[in-house]
């Protein structure tokens, strides 16, 4: 990768950790500098001040989050031949990587901390935690419904819950600096009892193996 380029990536990575450790408002254009070690006016020709470079981070985070959610044809799939609580688990995101993870906690947790006072971390926490996954999960459950493997139920109220409590875990985790471990500890007893749920209501069709 040229120079040019790592320096700018370089520059994107040193700045993630800072907002998510310190704060936006808390850090400069300086110490990111330093941390990359270039000088101070180096920075400038990558990006014009810290406001850009949060509006390339908030990019970064609306183009690849929900690139880990497993394709809706693969969830409908799924319910034929494998455990309800393992077919939930993939309504999810997940990372294949630590770096992965490691890099979408820090930014959800610029995301979230600044969605309180700036419009654009409003919009992208609306995006990301809401309406994305509200799509998701609702097109999950109409085709699962169309195709006959579940019955007609008011799938609104499941996705409602199922937001609701990703995003419960997830901040507790932010707040609480709880490690991946923990967290998915967390989702999969949470996700257990959505299926048990599931389960009770007796939605499934000829499905013997749940």
């Amino acid at each position: 990768m040229p120079r040019n380029k790592l320096t700018k990536k370089e520059i994107f990575f040193a700045a993630v950790d800072f907002f998510s450790d310190r704060g936006f408002k808390q850090c400069t254009m300086q110490e990111i500098a330093d941390q990359v070690n270039i000088k101070a006016p180096s920075i400038y020709k990558h990006f014009a001040n810290k406001k850009e470079i949060l509006l390339e981070i908030f990019d970064y985070y609306k183009n690849n989050l929900n690139k880990h959610r497993l394709p809706v044809e693969k969830v409908v799939d799924a319910i034929d031949h494998e455990p309800l609580s393992k077919v939930f688990t993939k309504l999810f995101v997940t990372f294949e990587t630590e770096e992965e993870y490691t890099l979408m906690m820090k930014i959800s947790k610029i995301v979230i901390g600044m969605s309180y006072e700036n419009k654009e971390a409003k919009k992208i926490f609306q995006l990301i935690f809401i309406e994305e996954p509200t799509k998701y999960l609702n097109d999950v459950f109409t085709r699962l419904i169309n195709s006959g493997k579940i019955k007609t139920f008011d799938y609104e109220a499941l996705t409602f819950q199922i937001i609701a409590f990703s995003l419960m875990i997830f901040e507790i985790g932010l707040l609480e600096g709880t490690d991946r471990k923990e967290i998915d500890t967390r989702y999969n007893n949470g996700i257990a009892l959505l299926a048990r749920g599931f389960e009770r209501a007796d939605l499934l069709v000829n499905k013997t193996d749940s």
